[in-house]
């Protein structure tokens, strides 16, 4: 059975290659370095792609990251859906 990735990480997961650092992500989300680190680690190993380059510059889009992104946005659209129609 494959495991769906956690909304979490693919909140993490689009706002890092927008923001194409880990450190304004993490400040995007509120959140500390280290913990969008390993969401992003948590899902590139879910998923067994990678999904960023690394540079001395930041991150950019792997061909398989930048497959992923449209899908990860609709997920995250839709998991905010079904949230608002449940507190109706």
């Amino acid at each position: 059975m494959i495991e769906l990735p956690r909304t979490q990480a693919l909140r993490c997961f689009i706002t890092v290659a927008r923001e194409g650092t880990v450190s304004r992500a993490a400040s995007m989300l509120k959140l500390t370095q280290p913990a969008v680190s390993l969401q992003l680690k948590a899902l590139e190993e879910s998923t067994g792609l990678q999904l960023f380059n690394r540079t001395p510059a930041g991150f950019t889009l792997t061909e398989a990251g930048a497959a992923l992104l449209p899908l990860a946005h609709r997920a995250v659209a839709a998991a905010s859906d079904s949230r608002r129609r449940r507190t109706r």
